[in-house]
């Protein structure tokens, strides 16, 4: 995150600039002298030299300020993310909280990826507020489910904001909302968006297809 996003051809411009300011120095320099050393040319010579001398001058302030401003420019970028960047972090984290999370059952390592005061604009069933709430409903649904997968099949990213589609199976093994375990295989599909700040998931709004599930479980006739 910290290294330098500076384009090459800014680098080549910055470096012709300084080499111009070089040169018209140089020529600033012996324009001085060549005026004062000339005293049969009359007051029109000296005019036509101080003139030059002046021209030279503006362009090395010009270029200066430039430059100037062309180095303040690169600071700021410099440490600023590409927007890139940002979204493929993002992307990447909630990967890693559907694979190490929910389907590992890897509860632990939602302390690093999931905000403590995380907020779930759509829980579920029974699940309580914040990070701990949500250690529980995973720790549940793999009472549930033991054999429990949740698997992107797309994720779409842009600025803080994350999109996945999902589909979730597994063996039902355990209790479910009242529901005996059947042994049935079960597979539905979800839908999640989850806001992202300081590299935590800070808010997620979200559905899944529970009648899908419950038709799947035997409790709705197809």
């Amino acid at each position: 995150m910290s290294r330098l996003f500076r384009r090459p051809t800014e680098s080549r411009r910055r470096g012709a600039a300084e080499q111009a300011i070089g040169a018209l120095e140089k020529v600033w320099r012996q324009s001085g002298r060549t005026t004062s050393a000339k005293s049969e040319g009359g007051a029109y010579s000296k005019a036509v030299g101080l003139g030059i001398s002046a021209v030279v001058a503006l362009i090395i302030i010009s270029l200066s300020v430039w430059l100037l401003r062309r180095r303040a420019s690169e600071e700021t970028t410099s440490v600023t993310p590409e927007p890139e960047e940002g979204v493929a972090a993002n992307k990447a984290l909630m990967y890693r909280v559907y694979e190490e999370g929910f389907s590992q059952n890897n509860l632990d390592v939602l302390d690093e990826l999931i905000a403590s005061d995380f907020t779930d604009h759509n829980p579920n069933p029974g699940q309580g507020p914040g990070l701990e709430g949500l250690k529980q409903f995973i720790s549940s649904m793999h009472t549930t489910l033991p054999d429990l997968q949740v698997n992107v099949e797309d994720m779409i990213a842009e600025g803080d904001k994350v999109v996945a589609r999902l589909r979730i199976s597994g063996t039902h093994q355990g209790e479910f909302i009242g529901i005996a375990p059947t042994g049935n295989q079960v597979t539905v599909t979800g839908i999640d968006i989850l806001r992202i700040a300081d590299g935590k998931v800070v808010e997620h709004w979200g559905n899944v297809d529970e009648l899908g599930m419950l038709r799947q479980l035997g409790v709705i006739p197809e």
